[in-house]
């Protein structure tokens, strides 16, 4: 019920700045580097500097294969963590998992329609404009330990991308007897 609640609130200036400052501590976790601060900037130079801060780890990352698998990894973790999180805190049932994605997506700047089990289509998305589509394919990580976390278990799997000259992306996240 509270998630249900929530999605129905706007999320304000000061609220997505958050989001990208959660969102940058995972980031800097993840790469054991320091994390920009954002609080006191608007919410829409919070989300550049995460998306700027963001592309730049995964571009490193990526100059070693072994090094990108395993920071992939761990990203897709500390994701799901933190969807663990939001989970307990807000205790959505199954039928509010696809709203309170697609609020939390909104946050930074990603329009999608999903459907928790089912196809997640991300119709516009900011990063998009600043990723290359190995970055994309990198944050992938992010979203299926994110949007995981969040429904109790499973991952999101990437069929296509903006990035990779779709019109959107799209993702399938598949119901529990699927994904055994």
């Amino acid at each position: 019920m509270r998630a249900a609640l929530l999605t129905r609130l706007p999320l304000p200036g000061a609220a997505r700045t958050a989001v990208s400052a959660v969102l940058l501590e995972v980031f800097a976790g993840t790469f054991g580097v320091e994390a920009p601060r954002v609080f006191g900037m608007g919410p829409d130079r919070a989300l550049y500097a995460f998306r700027e801060f963001s592309a730049a780890c995964m571009d490193e990352a990526l100059s070693s294969p072994v090094y990108a698998a395993r920071k992939r990894e761990e990203l897709e973790g500390r994701a799901r963590a933190l969807g663990e999180a939001v989970r307990r805190v807000l205790r959505p049932g199954d039928g509010e998992l696809a709203g309170l994605v697609s609020y939390f997506y909104a946050a930074i700047g990603i329009d999608v329609v999903a459907h928790v089990p089912g196809a997640l289509t991300f119709r516009r998305c900011y990063f998009a404009g600043g990723y290359t589509p190995a970055l994309c394919a990198f944050m992938s990580a992010f979203d299926s330990g994110f949007v995981g976390g969040l429904a109790g278990g499973g991952s999101l799997r990437f069929e296509a991308r903006i990035t990779e000259g779709a019109p959107c992306c799209v993702a399938t996240f598949p119901d529990r007897e699927e994904a055994e």
